[in-house]
C-alpha cells in the first residue's frame, strides 16, 4: 500500500491515551475496524488498552472498505494508517468518506492545513484529538515518541471538536 519503511506500529500506551477520549464518548464496546495490518498485533494492543470489539485481519483495505455489508456492521474505523506513499492519505480519506463510516486516524498534524482534507471532508463533521506524544515502533524495535501527530476524526460525534491528551 505504501512505500518501504512507511509503517510504524502504534504502542499500547498510545492506544490507551486515545481510549480515554473514545471511552468517554461511548466507543469502548462498539465494533471498531483497524484495517491497516503492520505487525498483526494492533488488535491485541487495542484490546489491552480497553477497546473490546476490534476487527484486525490482513485484507486489502481498498477492497474491504467497498464491502457494504461489512462496513455497515462497523461503528467506526480507528487506526494508524501508512500514509507517506504518493496520494495515500487522500485515497484512504476518500475511501472512508465514500463508505460513510466514521473514522479516527493517526495522521501528521499538517493534514489540518491540507487543501485535500478540506476538499474531501465536510468541516462540520471533522474533530481532532491532539496527543502530547504518540509512541510508535518498528517491528522488534523500541518505542519512539513522535510529536506533531493527531487523531483526525470524522463523523465520530464526539462531545467536543478538539481534545488535547497526554
Amino acid at each position: 500500500m505504501s512505500r518501504a519503511d512507511d509503517e510504524w506500529a502504534t504502542s499500547e500506551r498510545t492506544w490507551a491515551s486515545l481510549f480515554g477520549v473514545l471511552e468517554r464518548n461511548g466507543y469502548a464496546k462498539k465494533k471498531l475496524w483497524a484495517p491497516f495490518v503492520y505487525d498483526g498485533d494492533a488488535g491485541r494492543r487495542m484490546r489491552s488498552a480497553g477497546f473490546e470489539r476490534v476487527v484486525h485481519r490482513r485484507a486489502d483495505f481498498f477492497e474491504r472498505v467497498r464491502d457494504g455489508v461489512f462496513v455497515r456492521s462497523l461503528d467506526a474505523v480507528v487506526d494508524n494508517p501508512p500514509y507517506t506513499g504518493k496520494g495515500m492519505k487522500e485515497r484512504i480519506l476518500k475511501a472512508l468518506r465514500d463508505a460513510e463510516v466514521p473514522f479516527c486516524l493517526l495522521l501528521p498534524l499538517g493534514v489540518l492545513h491540507a487543501a485535500f482534507v478540506r476538499d474531501i471532508l465536510e468541516e462540520t463533521h471533522v474533530q481532532v484529538i491532539v496527543p502530547r506524544k504518540c509512541y510508535v515502533f518498528k517491528k522488534g524495535g523500541t518505542e519512539v515518541p513522535f510529536k506533531f501527530l493527531c487523531w483526525l476524526c470524522y463523523k465520530m460525534e464526539l462531545k467536543r471538536d478538539l481534545y488535547f491528551i497526554d
